[in-house]
């Protein structure tokens, strides 16, 4: 918009407003106000009264029509005009002495404005702050309908808007247009950037910040109040003995986990922490404000770490042939009313056939009843009960298989040469278990399962080729509570030697005295999982025989 549009626009909102005669009446007083009492009376007898009490030369035009209702007291006449024509979509125009009452759209038609529009326009010539940066800071002081315009050559802000936030925009400006000095800081201790960040939320819109890292100065320009407000406020952070240093020592937790944690909430260029391994302490020295922050935070994070026992039962069950494809857990369960059946996984993939296999979880005193219930499927045979302690949210391992070595060469150089060793290699092969527990606030375990299956299935070169199958799976449990994971098929090849006594002990010749049988045998894996909460007041066999005891 050009200075010339502007100027024009300015002229003809003031020509508009002279015409309504705004800001021409005198305050309240006995004698330019009324008091009325008026029922749907006819609106030309109401201007008629105005006309009479008011010493108004009042001119209706023809299309002028409607009623009014009015209890008013002690009102100004014009005041009681403005309302009559606002509730009847009117309005009026003051033509010397004379105020002629018309139609609203006709007057818009002739001023090109509405009637209720009640805008003013004030332009502000500003000393000190910029123009610009004067729109921007009363930006939110403008309501939805007003406008602003600057003028940066003249550095001057246009405003047409309603009177009451003209107001405040003046109100407002005299704080800002202020004039601006700089002061150059020079800082002992903490760095520019510490302190600028901190600086910057009470320095005004106008105001100018730069700093100078090789000779550690910060320089302000902004009003002499705000400056003030920056010297204390650098004062503060720029006191050595202001900054403080505290000793925590940590009891559970990992004091680098700790430190690395805290390092991220330091003052940066003030503050910092040292990490003590022998003492697992953390000396952290910074200022008073983030130190309260850091000692809750390491109030949090130091808490005594919880423990679960997980007791587990493996038991071995050599199908029949009835059974060769596995239990048919589903219909064993609808016989064990103990047994809540939690869902099925794939231990192999889709496209391959054998093991899917199941979890579920057991009731207090339902094992009993389970091992019974496989005793019809086939033997059973108890492998182990291993017992084993996690730390919250650790993972535990358990491993149901044997260790299966074998050879390798490695060859090294040393001196110009090459030196051959042989290195023995074990590989892990049966059924692996891995049980991630995580305790929750209630006092229930996410037990997250992940079982592996594995076999050697060939040599290559004396190399064992070993077929794996995993999967991972997540059950929620009460403290107590028995999982049961099934489903764990394996082969095994078991080999039998029958021989005479004595004579088929004798070296070669005893061979036609003795017989040597191998034969497959389908087995079925059956996990019981039962874990248990430790709190870490006692230690783990007394917090096991208490759980017995319950």
């Amino acid at each position: 918009m050009s200075r010339k549009m502007i100027v024009c626009a300015a002229l003809l909102f003031f020509f508009a407003l002279s015409l309504r005669g705004f800001g021409q009446e005198g305050p309240p007083t006995p004698a330019n106000t009324l008091t009325l009492e008026l029922k749907n009376m006819d609106i030309l007898d109401v201007l008629k009264i105005l006309s009479e009490k008011g010493n108004l030369n009042i001119v209706a035009e023809s299309d002028v029509k409607g009623r009014v209702t009015l209890f008013l007291e002690g009102v100004k006449v014009m005041d009681v005009l403005d309302i009559i024509v606002e509730s009847n979509n009117l309005a009026y125009v003051k033509e010397r002495n004379l105020i002629r009452v018309m139609k609203e759209g006709k007057y818009e038609q002739l001023f090109g404005t509405k009637f209720h529009d009640r805008s003013q326009l004030k332009v502000f010539k500003l000393s000190h702050v910029n123009a610009k940066d004067a729109s921007t800071a009363l930006t939110h002081l403008k309501t939805k309908g007003g406008k602003m315009v600057v003028d940066q050559r003249m550095n001057t802000l246009i405003v047409i808007d309603a009177p009451g936030a003209i107001r405040r925009m003046k109100k407002a400006l005299k704080e800002i247009d202020l004039p601006l000095t700089t002061e150059v800081f020079d800082l002992r201790f903490t760095t520019p950037g510490v302190v600028e960040k901190a600086v910057k939320p009470i320095l005004s819109p106008q105001a100018r910040i730069s700093s100078d890292p090789q000779t550690n100065k910060l320089i302000i320009t902004d009003t002499r109040q705000n400056l003030e407000r920056a010297r204390e406020m650098i004062s503060q952070y720029d006191l050595k003995p202001h900054t403080q240093t505290e000793i925590f020592t940590l009891n559970y937790a990992d004091y680098k986990k700790i430190g690395a944690k805290i390092a991220k909430e330091l003052t940066k260029g003030v503050g910092r922490v040292h990490a003590d391994e022998k003492t697992s302490k953390l000396i952290v020295t910074d200022l008073p404000e983030p130190l309260k922050s850091i000692r809750e935070i390491i109030k949090a994070l130091d808490e005594k770490t919880r423990e679960v026992l997980i007791e587990a039962k493996i038991i071995q069950i050599s199908l029949s042939d009835e059974h060769k494809m596995g239990v048919n857990w589903e219909a064993l369960t609808s016989r064990l009313n103990r047994m809540e059946l939690k869902g099925r996984f794939n231990i192999l993939g889709e496209s391959e056939s054998g093991v899917r296999a199941t979890t579920g979880v057991l009731s207090e005193h339902g094992y009993t009843g389970m091992l019974e219930l496989l005793e019809t499927v086939g033997e059973t045979k108890l492998l182990s009960t291993p017992r084993l302690t996690a730390l919250d949210n650790q993972e535990a391992r358990i491993l149901v298989g044997s260790k299966i070595p074998y050879k390798t060469i490695e060859t090294r150089e040393q001196d110009g040469v090459i030196h051959t060793y042989e290195k023995v290699i074990m590989v892990d092969v049966g059924v692996k278990l891995y049980v991630t527990p995580r305790i929750n606030e209630k006092g229930f375990i996410l037990m997250k399962i992940k079982p592996e299956v594995s076999s050697v299935t060939s040599f290559t070169d004396g190399i064992p080729i070993v077929e794996t199958s995993q999967t991972e799976t997540s059950v929620l449990v009460k403290d107590g509570v028995t999982i049961v994971i099934a489903g764990l098929i394996k082969d095994e090849r078991i080999k039998t030697v029958k021989k005479v006594p004595i004579l088929g002990s004798i070296p070669l010749l005893g061979i036609p005295f003795r017989s040597t049988q191998e034969k497959l045998v389908k087995t079925e894996l059956v996990i019981f999982l039962t874990p248990h909460i430790i709190s870490g007041d006692v230690s783990t066999e007394e917090q096991y025989k208490l759980e017995q005891e319950r």
